[in-house]
């Protein structure tokens, strides 16, 4: 987030009142041996001119400058920043974080994604191109995908029920050989005995608990 802008207040000048602008040099006056000097910097007095308060200093409307592109600031909102005023574009263009995706600023929201900040309409899955803010989600290459385009695109499927196991939400799965299996799954073929954590036989492309591989066909 930025920090919030300001505005000055604005009244008639008084014609005594020192402007806060950096001062002036005086006229050049000849001193001795031909060098030149300048008389002690001076402020100039608030005349023919709206003044500008803010922070206890006051300016001329034209000296109160964006210490970034120096356009008069006026009554518009600024940021301060270490002694420098900055309108809100310029403060934007060179403090706030950019996206990792379009390199735009962000201004307010957004969210983190591999340490790196991105608007959360940018964060979205390079399969379906659904926005992952707030979702469930991996990567791949570091390439954010949702759940569903992860599973499809690169998860091993289950031999028994042919849909993706993405071992994501605390999803647990066994595999054998080349063979995978979610754990609700994963069960002999005769007799439906869930075989996590027994031991079990494989046959063909089943597997059977001991009590009916020893029973036969």
């Amino acid at each position: 987030m930025l920090p919030l802008a300001h505005t000055v207040r604005v009244q008639p000048a008084a014609s005594r009142t020192p402007c806060s602008a950096p001062a002036l040099p005086g006229p050049q006056v000849r001193a001795g041996e031909g060098r030149a000097a300048r008389l002690p910097l001076r402020r100039r007095p608030l005349r023919g001119s709206r003044k500008l308060e803010y922070g206890g200093q006051t300016w001329h409307e034209h000296c109160f400058l964006c210490s970034g592109c120096e356009q008069p600031l006026g009554s518009r909102s600024f940021v301060p920043d270490k002694g420098a005023h900055y309108c809100v574009p310029c403060y934007e263009n060179k403090f706030a974080p950019r996206c990792a995706r379009c390199s735009k600023t962000l201004t307010q929201g957004g969210v983190t994604y591999r340490d790196q900040p991105w608007h959360r309409e940018c964060l979205v899955c390079t399969g379906c191109q659904m926005p992952l803010a707030g979702q469930q989600f991996t990567s791949r290459d570091d390439d954010p995908y949702c759940v569903a385009c992860f599973g499809e695109l690169f998860a091993p499927k289950c031999s028994s029920c042919k849909s993706p196991i993405t071992g994501l939400g605390g999803g647990k799965y066994v595999s054998f050989e080349d063979r995978h299996w979610h754990h609700s799954c994963f069960s002999c073929a005769r007799c439906s005995t869930s075989l996590v954590g027994q031991g079990f036989v494989p046959d063909g492309d089943q597997v059977l608990c001991q009590g009916c591989s020893q029973a036969g066909p």
